[in-house]
């Protein structure tokens, strides 16, 4: 990844810096975007200060002590990188391919980072009595039909999915998509989306109130009836929102799994119902979503959807380093740090995996992995300056389709459905 594009441009750095605090005058010699970009290099290996202090004065032409970096690195640095994120989440171009009918398909989850322990009070973790838990929660979502991000957010693990349920709000375009997990249904926030024009799908959650013209409905009895299910109803006991109800069998090895899941787990307050047995035998959706722009099918495969953010926090935590930290960093280093890599890890997804992508495909045939890009980019970045050298300017593509390439097979990758008419199996694929 060439650092080199990254922006804002040193001007426009200056300008959120200094709305961030960070500058109150212009910089002699530690330039917010020489700072950020010595982080962004050195964001993947959990640097030093010392470490940041070489690779900044490479970039500014002078000597800078670590000692000076550890004073430039507090709450307006870390609030100036907040910034920086939400500039560069929003200078990205957006591209229709597949699923024409929205204007965006939003996949939002989450996912928790484990600090060091001293961070506990800034960041408390779960069963956190004895004060000496800390951990993260990152909240993302990412536009998969036109394979950007769209936001992060950094809070303690304590502010779970269901408190952030409405954030989206903020953000939400008519004609977008927003495709969730149980963690985050909450039917006032989905009546709020629907009110903005715009569509969600989401797991149905069990005891959900459901209503038809008559009143109550019995879903379970309802089930027991049909092989499938389809129809409008009413959600909510106060709400009352108009929704569609989509329920498709799963086979008895996925439904004996999830009952015995269920059963099995340590939680003292899950006492599971014969009912709410029965129900993990369907796949069970809600959605605003008309039956002529998506089928039941169509429902099913775009909850799927969420599999490739999944994807994305794998890629996080397996090569790009963001659960690594020091044990000995502030709490201020820790966090300039997480949004570092992040900055990091956005610059590599729109600059290198989606131009590479698009080269592998259209030179090669081959559909790109993300995951084995990002190893390879982590693993090997040493080796890209001599590949790009050598005569033959094909060999770095080469090199990408033979390593990075998902393997050829019968069954179908990521990438080869989202292209089919931006469909995606219900069920993850390994």
């Amino acid at each position: 990844m060439n650092i080199d594009v990254l922006e804002p441009t040193f001007e426009r750095a200056d300008r959120i810096a200094a709305e961030a605090g960070f500058i109150q005058r212009k910089p002699r010699k530690i330039r917010p975007l020489d700072l950020l970009k010595a982080c962004c290099m050195l964001a993947p290996q959990g640097p030093s200060l010392g470490a940041v202090a070489l690779v900044l004065s490479a970039l500014c032409g002078e000597a800078v002590s670590k000692q000076a970096v550890a004073k430039r690195i507090g709450k307006c640095w870390v609030e100036f990188l907040k910034q920086s994120l939400t500039f560069l989440l929003c200078r990205q171009v957006r591209s229709a391919e597949a699923f024409s009918v929205f204007g965006r398909v939003l996949v939002e989850d989450s996912s928790s980072l484990a600090l060091p322990p001293e961070l506990a009070s800034s960041y408390p973790g779960s069963g956190n009595q004895n004060g000496k838990n800390a951990q993260a929660k990152i909240q993302a979502i990412v536009d998969v039909k036109n394979r950007s991000y769209v936001r992060f957010s950094l809070s303690p693990f304590t502010r779970n999915d269901q408190a952030a349920a409405s954030d989206v709000l903020d953000f939400l375009e008519p004609g977008d998509v927003i495709v969730r997990d149980l963690g985050y249904f909450s039917v006032k926030v989905l009546a709020h989306i629907s009110e903005r024009g715009a569509f969600f799908v989401s797991r149905f959650r069990y005891k959900c109130s459901l209503f038809d013209s008559t009143g109550p409905l019995n879903l379970v009895c309802l089930l027991k009836k049909e092989r499938r299910l389809d129809l409008w109803a009413r959600i909510g006991s106060s709400e009352k929102l108009p929704a569609r109800i989509v329920a498709i069998p799963v086979s008895p090895q996925i439904a004996e799994k999830r009952r015995r899941k269920l059963t099995q787990s340590r939680d003292s307050r899950l006492n599971p119902s014969k009912d709410q047995l029965f129900l993990l035998g369907w796949s069970i959706f809600v959605t605003n979503i008309d039956e002529d722009v998506r089928s039941s099918e169509q429902i099913a495969e775009t909850y799927g959807l969420r599999w490739r953010i999944e994807i994305v926090f794998k890629a996080w935590k397996s090569h790009f380093g963001i659960t690594s930290f020091s044990r000995t960093a502030s709490l201020c280093q820790i966090e300039s740090l997480i949004y570092a890599r992040l900055i990091a890890i956005l610059l590599f997804h729109v600059n290198a995996y989606n131009p590479l992508r698009r080269k592998i495909g259209r030179d090669f045939e081959r559909k790109l992995s993300l995951l084995k890009l990002s190893a390879f980019f982590i693993t090997y970045r040493w080796l890209v300056p001599i590949i790009t050298r050598s005569p033959n300017k094909r060999l770095l593509g080469i090199l990408l389709a033979r390593f990075c390439a998902y393997d050829k097979r019968k069954r179908p990758n990521y990438e080869n459905i989202l292209e089919q008419s931006g469909r995606e199996p219900a069920e993850p694929l390994s």
